[in-house]
């Protein structure tokens, strides 16, 4: 009789726990995108006369540094997505994206993610510090403090703080908005930056 009771206990535990599974929310997995930028390379040099450029370190908030997608919510309060999750490390995904972005707006391939090799060292690296990251009233924002630096010598190039934004699509749910815009604030960082290298390239070049 026990072993009955037992049996019977099992299988309507099993069955709860096979409800719970089909009952559950499925989450959906979202990755930052390249966008279509405008080709540089009419008025660069050839690409082979293109200094090498290094994307890294960067780092974001730690409020950020989850798999969930998180954003604004009112007054002080953020909200953190339990069904909707990034695929990827945020802060790989920005570096990812920074990286093909440039390749395509400086139309160089010589362009590689951090870490490297002391040996192996760019001619320069961008350093990104993102202060803010984050959607509100309809609108995706992103304020990013960045250096252009040279790495072989630590030197100082360019520092800036960017502010972009751009608004949030219409979707179904307005959290699956948010990757396609902070893919498009990384395409209107990505060419702010390109414009610094070109300027950088070219001042260095013209130096005696």
């Amino acid at each position: 009789m026990i072993r009955i009771l037992l049996r019977y206990m099992l299988a309507l535990g099993c069955a709860a726990l096979l409800v719970a599974c089909a009952s559950s929310p499925t989450s959906n997995y979202y990755l930052l995108t390249t966008d279509s930028l405008p080709s540089a390379s009419a008025g660069m040099p050839p690409q082979d006369t293109l200094p090498s450029l290094g994307v890294g370190p960067i780092s974001i908030p730690l409020y950020l540094q989850r798999d969930n997608l998180v954003y604004h919510r009112e007054d002080n309060q953020v909200h953190i997505a339990a069904y909707h999750k990034w695929a990827e490390p945020l802060e790989d995904g920005i570096a990812r994206v920074l990286t093909l972005n440039l390749a395509q707006g400086l139309a160089s391939q010589n362009v590689r993610r951090f870490p490297w090799h002391m040996s192996q060292a760019p001619e320069y690296a961008v350093s990104i510090d993102v202060l803010d990251l984050d959607t509100r009233a309809g609108r995706a924002n992103m304020t990013v403090e960045w250096l252009l630096y040279r790495p072989q010598t630590g030197a100082s190039v360019v520092r800036r703080v960017s502010r972009v934004q751009t608004d949030l699509e219409d979707r179904t749910s307005p959290l699956q908005g948010i990757p396609a815009a902070y893919s498009e604030l990384l395409a209107t960082l990505s060419a702010i930056i390109a414009g610094e290298i070109r300027s950088a390239s070219a001042a260095a070049g013209a130096s005696p």
